[in-house]
């Protein structure tokens, strides 16, 4: 008979398996299995030095959890271990130092069931104001005190009931809402899952928030419940400007003292425990029902009347000032003012800054015009050396004053074809303005500052 011993372990062709090889829960007994071959998948006799060490893939730096290794006796071996942390790890199994068995391969433990007692809260407690959304992160662990790791895409809403609750007064039924007492309803509450604190991208596993906008300011007694169960603690972040997580060390320190206090006290807990969470640390602020009070202030403010009542009284003396000042404005000031502008518009400026054209114009229309009245039934004669000191007085004050020459010499004409059919002296002193008005300017005379504008007789 020969006989055909396998050859020495291959940790490359040894191969394991098993459900709780990939997959496991926080606190529970899992087990899987190694089979040993060799290098032609020839089963192993047993007796291999086999070790089995998961690490948890967050912290590498921690010790990893050794699992038990089972020699069968037959070239398998049953491995078992126990985690109480949940999360995310990678098992690693090894022959006499070599890593092989088809690992290292990874391992998610799961959180184990939600312990109601473990469960704390954070975020704005004990401060709000009526007409401003406030928020209170609730957050859910499992007995080990793991965030309960139930995935947000697969259940949106998580799997946890979360009341919140704003009470004028408690009594001593923990069924009803209050406790039995009197709730306050203007209030609107919204609860999402999984959302984390503001800034944050991480996928906040077993965190609930609590939207609440009260409408109405006051003091009141907050209650949060979990699954119908009171909170046991919550911790005021009011006095900090970002949320933060107190964290399981503070959380687990409150919950003992709630414990303990349950314990001595012979009535039943109808309020949670609160501290404040500040920089410079925690501070117990609250152990029995009266002192857990919200305060919520009121946004809207009764304005100050005293600058209000201030302007009442020296408005009416004020637009009496400007009403006095509007009048020495209008008597004095305007027409000051326009006698001064006139004046303006008498003032001379150097001689020949009349066009050479005016002069052009004043000729022609001067030959037209003399053309004109002699055929015209009018017995009017005129020259253009007429003496301005014939004018009247009301025209023109003398030959000194500024000569206004017109923009358009139609406008003339036109004044002179109108006159020609009045009284001889009418027509008489129309001959002497236009005598003047189309005058050239001399070497002596002066134009107005706007030579252009017709002048109305």
């Amino acid at each position: 008979v020969l006989t055909v011993l396998p050859g020495s372990t291959s940790p490359t062709e040894s191969v394991s398996g098993g459900t709780y090889l990939t997959l496991s829960t926080a606190g529970s007994v899992g087990s899987f299995a190694i089979l040993a071959r060799d290098s032609l998948q020839n089963r192993r006799p047993g007796k291999d030095v086999v070790d089995v060490l998961i690490y948890w893939s967050k912290d590498t730096t921690l010790l990893p959890v050794p699992g038990q290794v089972f020699d069968v006796g037959d070239g398998s071996y049953t491995v078992q271990y126990s985690i109480t942390m949940a999360g995310n790890y990678s098992l690693r199994v090894s022959f006499s130092g070599v890593i092989g068995a088809q690992t290292p391969v990874n391992l998610m433990v799961q959180s184990a069931a939600t312990d109601l007692t473990r469960t704390y809260g954070y975020g704005s407690v004990l401060h709000s104001a009526a007409g401003v959304s406030s928020s209170i992160y609730v957050q859910t662990r499992d007995g080990y005190g793991n965030h309960v790791l139930v995935d947000p895409a697969i259940y949106p809403s998580g799997i946890e009931a979360i009341l919140f609750e704003l009470c004028s007064s408690v009594k001593d039924d923990p069924t009803k809402a209050c406790s039995g007492g009197e709730q306050e309803l203007s209030v609107s509450v919204t609860l999402a899952y999984g959302s984390g604190l503001p800034g944050s991208s991480d996928t906040a596993y077993g965190l609930y928030t609590l939207s609440y906008f009260p409408f109405s300011d006051g003091r009141f007694i907050p209650v949060v419940r979990h699954n119908n169960t009171i909170v046991a603690c919550l911790f005021d972040s009011s006095e900090l400007s970002n949320v933060q997580d107190p964290g399981a060390a503070a959380a687990d320190a409150c919950i003992l003292q709630a414990q303990i206090d349950s314990a001595s006290s012979t009535t039943r807990r109808r309020t949670s425990h609160v501290f404040t969470f500040s920089k410079s640390g925690f501070e117990r602020r609250a152990t029995t029902t009266s002192e857990v009070i919200m305060v919520v202030n009121a946004t809207f403010q009764e304005p100050d009347l005293s600058v209000a009542m201030t302007w009442s009284f020296l408005g009416p003396i004020l637009a009496a000032i400007v009403g006095v000042t509007v009048d020495l404005c209008c008597g004095f000031i305007i027409p000051s003012f326009r006698t001064h502008y006139n004046n303006r518009r008498k003032n001379v400026v150097s001689a020949g800054t009349k066009p050479a054209v005016a002069n052009q114009i004043h000729k022609k229309e001067s030959d037209r015009l003399m053309a004109e009245s002699q055929n015209s039934p009018s017995t009017l004669k005129f020259t253009s050396q007429s003496n301005p000191q014939d004018l009247p007085s009301n025209s023109h004050e003398g030959p000194d004053s500024p000569v206004i020459v017109p923009t358009e010499t139609n406008s003339i004409l036109n004044l002179f074809e109108h006159q020609v059919s009045a009284s001889s002296t009418q027509s008489a002193n129309l001959e002497k303005e236009i005598v003047w008005a189309l005058t050239p300017v001399g070497a002596n005379e002066v134009a107005g500052p706007d030579p252009w504008t017709p002048v109305a007789h």
